[in-house]
């Protein structure tokens, strides 16, 4: 889906390499704070062995294993329980309540319209009863790739802003936006049971800001591929000013909405940018597009 006849967004992309870089440090400091708690279970352990006589015994040890190489296998140690963490991330379900939405429903023909549009396969689409207008991405393994859409969104949006934020949602779709987010936050939990709370809130602040980098990514691509960013931002306002909470069902789909189903954190951990935020990125693609 990408779009480089419009060009880049400089600025989208400073800010989206800034949070890669923040994320990738949030995973390194993860994996070394709990590798470091590990370590200091074996440290008083030693210092028990030492008490016992065992003194002799760790002597040896350091003398075959030098510093230096103690160092390299610390670091892989790391390395491995970072890669560790991020593959055992909770697999999402399908909401019970989600229904496919019958062949000829226009939203599944916008859907099918809009993959086209960007070179990809239609992904399956469903709805659930909820009343506030939202989006959402899930991947379970034992599905295909879904889109779905609450039946407040199909109520309350026009037809062109409910093309907008499906084609929001394709974008994340393309990229594994799903799989990714939902692997970060499985991270900022650890971090936030295993780590000292400052750690565990660097964890959290830089996986939400590459969440909120991402969002701004899939409106701006949506608003390329469907050449009308002022309804994306309409669409924005509209489920913005509507979703004050969210379902049982959606809050098991762990997965990221169009729009922010809560709000728990201060703002450098929210999961969404702000509709500001949206509006400038926005803006500048309409300048993009000549509008």
């Amino acid at each position: 889906m990408a779009a480089s006849r419009y060009g880049d967004d400089p600025v989208l992309t400073r800010a989206a390499r800034a949070a890669a870089l923040r994320v990738a440090a949030a995973v390194a400091v993860t994996g070394l704070l709990i590798v470091l708690s590990v370590a200091l279970v074996g440290a008083k352990l030693g210092f028990f062995a030492v008490a016992h006589g065992g003194s002799g015994l760790l002597r040896g040890g350091l003398s075959i294993v030098h510093w230096w190489g103690a160092l390299l296998i610390f670091a892989g140690i790391v390395v491995l329980v970072t890669i560790r963490l991020l593959r055992t991330a909770p697999l999402p379900s399908m909401p019970p309540t989600a229904v496919e939405l019958p062949e000829d429903h226009p939203a599944r023909q916008s859907l099918a319209r809009l993959a086209s549009l960007a070179g990809l396969p239609t992904p399956a689409l469903r709805v659930v009863p909820s009343t506030q207008p939202n989006a959402f991405v899930v991947d379970d393994p034992d599905l295909p790739v879904t889109v779905l859409v609450t039946q407040g969104a199909l109520d309350e949006l026009p037809g062109d802003e409910l093309e907008a934020v499906l084609a929001h949602e394709l974008f994340h779709v393309a990229h594994g936006d799903t799989r990714l987010t939902r692997r970060l936050e499985h991270l900022a939990d650890v971090a936030e049971r295993r780590s000292p709370w400052f750690g565990s809130g660097f964890v959290l602040r830089s996986v939400r800001a590459m969440s909120r980098q991402r969002e701004l990514s899939a409106d701006r691509h949506a608003a390329l591929l469907t050449g009308r960013p002022t309804v994306l931002l309409s669409a924005v306002q509209r489920c913005s000013g509507a979703s004050a909470g969210v379902t049982r069902d959606l809050r098991e789909v762990a997965t990221v909405g169009f729009v922010a189903t809560s709000s728990h954190h201060p703002e450098q951990a929210e999961t969404h940018p702000s509709v500001e935020e949206r509006a400038e990125v926005l803006s500048r693609v309409a300048t993009s597009l000549g509008g």
